[in-house]
């Protein structure tokens, strides 16, 4: 089966395209389509707190690695997605800390398109999930593997890895466990679907 990951343009992105990287079944692209106007956006939607916008801020700034280099190459939205379909003809997508808005309409013409999200589904769909978690006491927690519908984080769930979170440690540390999680999740599936006659 041919995949194209899409991973986000951050340090945790990057570690999870090391983590694919040696399977021969994977086409790996960087979504650089979150930019400050794409911030702005969410924080006037409220989205996002100013509060845990720094706090996302602070934990990328302070995690260890580095963001994914140039040798991926980089998408700015779904029609530079839809071309790389076009070039490669791949089996399904899966989206990994992408911020990638794919318009409802466009999903009916795509190969299958999977989402990896790092907390339980429905209960904590969209952003900032972790820290909702987090402040509800839902120390047992998941990372989640599942189909993109029109509605955010809402789509069947194929597979699960289970986490859990700790109260006494800070958001930084409980985001990399959820984090953990979801490469492991993602390495699995990846593993699951690989065959021989992968990208050339």
């Amino acid at each position: 089966m041919k995949t194209i990951l899409v991973t986000g343009n951050d340090k945790i992105g990057n570690r999870a395209a090391q983590a694919v990287r040696p399977f021969g079944n994977v086409r790996i692209l960087v979504d650089s389509s979150t930019n400050a106007v794409r911030c702005l956006r969410l924080l006037r939607k409220k989205s996002l707190s100013p509060v845990m916008l720094a706090i996302l801020a602070g934990c990328e700034f302070m995690r260890r690695g580095n963001r994914p280099d140039k040798c991926f190459p980089r998408i700015r939205s779904h029609r530079d997605l839809l071309s790389k379909i076009q070039a490669d003809s791949p089996d399904e997508i899966v989206l990994f800390r992408a911020g990638l808005i794919i318009p409802a309409n466009w999903l009916r013409l795509a190969p299958r398109i999977l989402n990896i999200h790092a907390a339980n589904i429905p209960e904590y769909r969209g952003l900032g999930a972790v820290a909702r978690a987090l402040e509800e006491g839902a120390w047992e927690q998941h990372a989640c593997l599942h189909e993109v519908t029109a509605d955010i984080d809402d789509g069947p769930v194929f597979d699960r890895q289970p986490y859990r979170l700790n109260p006494v440690q800070s958001y930084c540390r409980n985001e990399e466990a959820a984090y953990e999680a979801a490469i492991q999740l993602l390495v699995r599936h990846i593993r699951t679907s690989e065959n021989p006659h992968g990208f050339r």
